[in-house]
């Protein structure tokens, strides 16, 4: 292959190992750890992610044309025996360390109830499907409160090597006709193709959170690092001007990577923001079989960078754990601990680098071992630490540090209706069942008084929030002292009508299709004079569950957090004007509907802020007491409104 630039020159047999993609490893974990700590620092730095799936297509196509010349068996054989040495020993060893933590500090919250499931997940590689069917959104503070959110990405690549190496074994393999190959890299740029348009039209129509999770709609960003390699391998030098673009290629790339991880909104994904940071990658990372050395090249292939680049994994790994269990803690309001907890990332991620990643990655025992063996190996030690974390959760009300953990009968509901006084008054036990519904995804349970049911007692439905999961021993309690079938759908985050605005597609789909679809089962199950109990949040929080507290809203230079402001007061009204579109369907059926008024609520968790290792958190100040006053004057416009909703809406109360 002819050389047409000095600059310029093409390799017979492109390299596997790429400096300058280490570099840009270190800018996307520095990215994400920064957006973490802080988002208005680095109000993109979540799209760091994005760059790792490019470089993960790349670096893993890079990887299997050394094998070409392989058979299938061997091919996939070396390919999933690497992929395990490099990944597991890190990660079990992480998942168990945080459970453990996890176990010791965290009490169970309902907003927190997801972290369990999740982190048992994170074994196998399914935990980016688990955040989604919990319908838990990235960008909430759910997601910050649970150590194991993170691992959502590595369950997409986990699931992306499950499908790309059988493609690329064809499109990489020697002993294929240039057809076959060509055919097989056409494949992979089709499913590209078809991934992008699914994330773009689903992310528009269903919002950011629909797409965020699945592999179907990343599959599009590692398969873009696929084709670059594949395209690289074949191209010819270039000259004249596409020389001195291709020389400067790298600066663009940089300054569409600093556009993506700039802007300020969450919500541009995917639409712009995550499009642009892949084509910074791509320009970034370049064509394998021609030499670049531009600045922008040489600062990514530079030591520091590249050090940071080759310890990028276990640093992903540990600094979320860090970060979350120091909300749960110290917390991360002030700077001191924000660089106490990124110094303790750092330590963590060398520590694992040095002596649980390279002793095994690169051990000679392991590389001479057969691959099917290396690979039944590992997935043993996945078994083993998820025994060890599912036996470490189930240990919690011994090990847990913490009050709620240690005296739960205090805490939970669940453990109160236990006791024998409450016992004495069942007929019977009833019968739980579980069913999916659509759009719902926690979908419906039911208590069935099985042997000792009422004759004629009217079915109960409950509609609602994390409120109506709070009330589910309560309910069980009711259908077995009243003999009354009780038919619960919860959705955490979407109340059936919560009175602090309207139930708008276009503010949250997700919630509008969650209500339309439990009103559709209510409809089609219930009997006239059945009752439908809704309960909900229905009041902002006076602090929210990332510690951000509600600010005023009465006049400058007030401090009254219970003042409402003109917008609270409009959306107020607008929801009792949207509130009869949801209310007269069940009406009209003969069906009773309630209401249940706003609760009190605090301006401190308190499950948070009673221990000796929570106390002092900055989001304890606000203190567990409230003034009744202001508790009434907080909650009235929303009183106000329901009581007219009542007076107009005769079999509502």
């Amino acid at each position: 292959m002819p050389i047409c630039h000095r600059s310029v020159t093409t390799l017979a047999k492109p390299p596997s190992y790429f400096a300058h993609v280490d570099g840009l490893r270190a800018l996307a974990v520095l990215a994400v750890m920064v957006y973490h700590l802080n988002p208005a620092l680095l109000p993109g730095g979540f799209v760091g992610v994005d760059v790792f799936f490019v470089i993960s297509g790349y670096v893993v196509t890079a990887s299997l044309a050394g094998h070409r010349h392989e058979t299938a068996s061997a091919f996939l054989a070396q390919f999933y025996a690497r992929r395990l040495a490099r990944l597991v020993p890190a990660l079990v060893t992480m998942l168990v360390v945080t459970t453990a933590l996890y176990v010791l500090f965290v009490p169970k919250a309902w907003f927190n109830r997801a972290a369990e499931t999740v982190g048992q997940m994170a074994f196998w590689g399914m935990s980016n499907w688990t955040l989604d069917r919990q319908v838990v959104n990235y960008f909430e503070p759910r997601a910050e409160w649970n150590p194991f959110t993170h691992t959502w990405s590595l369950g997409v690549e986990e699931q992306f090597y499950l499908v790309a190496p059988l493609i690329l074994f064809v499109a990489l393999g020697s002993q294929f006709s240039a057809r076959r190959r060509s055919l097989a890299a056409v494949g992979i740029a089709t499913l590209a193709v078809l991934s992008l348009m699914a994330c773009y039209y689903f992310g528009l129509t269903r919002g950011s959170r629909a797409v965020f999770y699945q592999i179907t709609f990343r599959f599009w960003e590692l398969a873009c690092g696929v084709i670059l390699y594949l395209l690289g391998t074949h191209a010819a030098a270039l000259s004249g001007a596409a020389t001195h673009l291709y020389r400067i290629s790298g600066w663009f790339g940089l300054a569409l990577a600093g556009v993506a991880l700039g802007l300020p909104r969450p919500d541009a994904y995917p639409w712009i923001r995550s499009t642009i940071a892949v084509l910074g990658a791509l320009l970034l990372i370049g064509l394998p079989a021609i030499e670049r050395r531009d600045p922008a090249n040489r600062v990514l292939a530079s030591r520091p960078a590249v050090w940071i680049g080759h310890r990028s994994y276990a640093l992903y790994l540990w600094h979320w754990p860090v970060y979350v269990l120091a909300r749960w803690t110290t917390g991360l309001d002030l700077w001191p601990f924000n660089v106490v907890a990124a110094g303790i990332s750092v330590a963590a991620a060398a520590a694992s680098y040095r002596w649980i990643e390279n002793p095994v990655r690169y051990s000679r025992i392991v590389k001479r071992s057969p691959p099917l063996w290396r690979v039944s190996s590992f997935v043993i030690v996945l078994g083993l630490g998820w025994w060890a974390g599912g036996v470490l959760l189930q240990a919690q009300p011994v090990l847990g540090l913490g009050q709620a953990s240690r005296q739960a009968a205090d805490w939970y509901a669940d453990r109160q209706l236990l006791k024998s006084t409450l016992a004495a008054a069942r007929r019977c036990n009833p019968v739980v069942r579980n069913s999916p519904v659509a759009n719902l995804a926690e979908g419906l349970t039911a208590f069935v008084p099985a042997g000792c049911e009422r004759k004629g007692a009217a079915q109960l439905f409950v509609l609602g929030d994390s409120h109506a999961v709070a009330y589910l021993p309560m309910l069980e309690q009711l259908s077995a002292e009243q003999g009354r079938t009780v038919k619960v759908l919860q959705a955490p985050g979407c109340g059936y009508i919560d009175m602090m605005a309207p139930m708008d597609p276009a503010v949250e789909r997700q919630c509008f299709d969650i209500a339309k679809a439990a009103m559709r089962l209510v409809l089609a199950q219930a009997q006239p004079g059945d009752i439908v109990f809704l309960p909900s949040l229905r009041l902002p929080r006076l602090i929210q569950l990332g510690g951000r507290r509600r600010s005023s809203t009465g006049h400058a230079g007030s401090d009254d957090v219970y003042a409402r402001s003109a917008d609270e007061l409009a959306s107020i009204r607008a929801a009792e004007r949207d509130a009869p579109h949801w209310l007269v369907p069940l009406l009209d059926a003969g069906l009773q509907v309630v209401f249940e008024l706003p609760k009190p609520i605090l301006q401190s968790h308190p499950f948070q802020c009673v221990d000796w290792f929570n106390r002092d958190n900055p989001a304890c100040t606000g203190g567990l007491s409230e003034r009744r006053s202001d508790q009434e004057r907080y909650r009235a416009p929303v009183v106000q409104a329901m009581r007219e909703l009542v007076a107009r809406h005769p079999g509502l109360a």
